[in-house]
């Protein structure tokens, strides 16, 4: 098994449901086989209190159906992350526990304000956690991968299947989230995307397709392959 099998995945989400929308499949696919992933919430999406603790524990309910092994909420505040202080810092810590050897980003050209303030913090904290030039290093993350949201990939460099097991896992961590399903037809989204990429690019009837950011590895990693 490929070495970035070996540790854990972390995604880091703009805010809860990207996760599902953009690489649920591949996070189920990979919890199945035994390895940790984390899932790192920059914001709730949501404004008001009583929101935030419904989209939260939506978001832990639709984590146990991917199969995560662990999901963190970092509070920032939604649709305002460039005015806020820290964020760097806080995914830098992240790096610095949980050693990741897959890290999964909103990709470089999501028009969405807060996912590319995530995109360009979480590629500055992959660095920053594992350069030489700090005293205690994280080890080097084998891969970065940018998964889409809002903003179709239009060269995407890997598109994985999302079928069987996975496919219904994604279905149902979608479900969790029952306002953004009602708001936004959240489920319907990711299936039509899916289908998409699925159709023209991975010769099934679901995909996920990403951005290679950053990759020490041979590609496809032997857990990802069919």
């Amino acid at each position: 098994m490929n070495r970035a099998a070996h540790r854990p995945i972390v995604l880091i989400a703009p805010h809860p449901d990207d996760e599902v929308i953009g690489a649920g499949g591949l996070l189920a696919r990979l919890a199945a086989t035994g390895i940790p992933v984390h899932i790192v919430h920059v914001t709730d999406g949501e404004l008001s209190v009583a929101a935030t603790e419904r989209r939260r524990d939506q978001a832990r309910l639709a984590a146990r159906r991917l199969g995560a092994t662990g999901v963190e909420f970092l509070g920032f505040t939604t649709r305002a992350l460039r005015h806020q202080a820290g964020l760097l810092d806080r995914l830098i810590a992240v790096i610095e526990l949980l050693h990741p050897g897959v890290l999964l980003i909103p990709h470089e050209h999501e028009s969405d304000q807060d996912h590319a303030e995530v995109h360009l913090a979480g590629r500055e904290a992959a660095f920053s956690a594992t350069s030489t030039m700090v005293s205690s290093p994280a080890p080097t993350i084998d891969l970065i991968l940018g998964f889409e949201v809002w903003s179709p990939i239009r060269r995407p460099a890997l598109c994985l299947p999302v079928d069987g097991t996975a496919a219904i896992n994604k279905a149902e961590a979608a479900a969790a989230y029952r306002d953004e399903v009602e708001r936004l037809g959240i489920g319907e989204a990711a299936q039509g995307l899916g289908a998409y990429r699925g159709r023209m690019f991975a010769g099934s009837t679901q995909a996920e397709a990403f951005t290679v950011e950053h990759c020490t590895v041979d590609l496809p990693l032997a857990v990802m392959e069919r």
